[in-house]
């Protein structure tokens, strides 16, 4: 099988297309099925049109996938210098479908309207793949409108398919299609599964170097405002002012700059050196342990915290506070995790107080997560499969 992928270039997989490195800072949910199709004796050749926000760099690849992979990077710094590139994507992606005898198209994310598209034109079955929807905060919008502000997400669901997955993340993706979604695609509304987590000795060598402390909280997340890390800063500041100091580990990758310096100002001013570390990006095997050797984590983000994060901490029974906003989290039990549902600093600095004394409730909330997680989500294999067997299912 040749499979043309079509996708955004995912800042937790940057460092397998600019570094030649296998492991990943984020998005498991794109690249376990990623690697995997390249790692299969069924897969002949994937071809990735890939569109990456910064100036242009030179690829490297991992060696061992150079005879595996073709790579076609678009490069944009705008929003008219990424219309202008989807325009000549989706030239090359018919040349390449008509060269390379593509068999299926696989479109990736919002800029994975243009699999839909060049399918139109060229016969050749396409599945595309969402990882939620911000267009449920704009829910009641008619669909001209809708279409008007964001029209490459709007295409990315309402585009002729075969298949559309969509994350089940909290973000009410499922909604958002049965509004503007393609009725004739075949809806897979999934949740990501639970990770392996099976890291060998050499990938988590270097965690002796973050010098952790004994005890501490972890909050797991791309540095960029919608994530709310500030949030947890500021409570942590309410109670350090009722001399409770609570060491905290902060990790991601940094996609807001801008944000991230203000957020490291911050505890630069409000707090003793050493209290808060910020991590500006690690491999995926130290966040895990990060987050597992954390005393518990806490997801605030906003719309939604379904996210992988979650799911991790439930698979290692890491106790989570998580912000139960737009019944984001409904389908769980509070029984395996702390909810809060009021969207206030001073709420979330007594859920921290409260977890971090209270042993018990840690201890009760991490046996119950990890049960819940072995008996109701997916392995990694089993979760990728799904998307890879439709792949051969509809492939021409």
């Amino acid at each position: 099988m040749r499979i043309l992928l079509i996708t955004n270039l995912w800042i937790g997989v940057k460092d397998f297309f600019f570094k030649g490195k296998e492991d990943i800072s984020g998005m498991p949910a794109f690249y376990n099925v990623f690697i995997r199709l390249l790692n299969s004796d069924k897969v002949e050749k994937v071809f990735v049109i890939t569109f990456i926000n910064s100036k242009p760099q030179k690829l490297n690849i991992p060696v061992k996938y150079i005879n595996k992979i073709e790579v076609y990077p678009f490069f944009f710094r705008s929003k008219i210098e990424l219309l202008l590139k989807s325009i000549l994507a989706s030239i090359l992606s018919l040349f390449l479908i008509l060269s390379k005898r593509i068999n299926v198209i696989s479109g990736h994310g919002a800029i994975g309207f243009i699999a839909g598209i060049v399918s139109i034109f060229s016969g050749i079955p396409n599945i595309r793949r969402l990882y939620g929807s911000f267009l449920i905060n704009e829910i009641e919008s008619s669909k001209l409108a809708l279409f008007v502000k964001h029209p490459f997400e709007y295409l990315a669901f309402c585009l002729p398919a075969k298949a559309i997955i969509i994350t089940n993340d909290g973000t009410h993706g499922d909604i958002v299609y049965h509004k503007i979604g393609n009725r004739r695609a075949e809806l897979f509304f999934l949740l990501n599964s639970r990770p392996s987590n099976n890291y060998s000795d050499a990938q988590l060598e270097k965690l002796s170097e973050l010098n952790l402390p004994e005890k501490y909280i972890s909050y797991i997340a791309r540095i960029d405002e919608w994530k709310r890390q500030h949030l947890l800063l500021e409570a942590l500041q309410i109670l350090a002012r009722e001399n409770i100091n609570i060491p905290a580990i902060i990790v991601g990758p940094i996609f807001n700059p801008d944000y991230y310096n203000k957020i490291c100002e911050f505890v630069k001013v409000n707090f003793p050196a050493e209290l808060i570390k910020i991590i500006p990006g690690l491999p995926r095997p130290l966040i895990y342990q990060v987050l597992k050797q954390s005393e518990f984590t806490l997801s605030l983000y906003e719309t939604s915290n379904l996210g992988n994060v979650f799911l991790e901490s439930l698979t290692s029974g890491t106790p989570i506070i998580g912000l139960n906003i737009n019944n984001s989290l409904s389908d769980f039990p509070e029984n395996i995790y702390y909810s809060i549902k009021e969207n206030s600093v001073d709420t979330i600095a007594e859920a921290i107080k409260k977890l971090w004394f209270d042993d018990n409730l840690k201890d009760q909330l991490s046996s119950l997560s990890r049960d819940f997680a072995l008996n109701n989500l997916l392995t990694e294999d089993k979760r990728a499969e799904i998307e890879i067997e439709l792949l051969f299912e509809y492939m021409k």
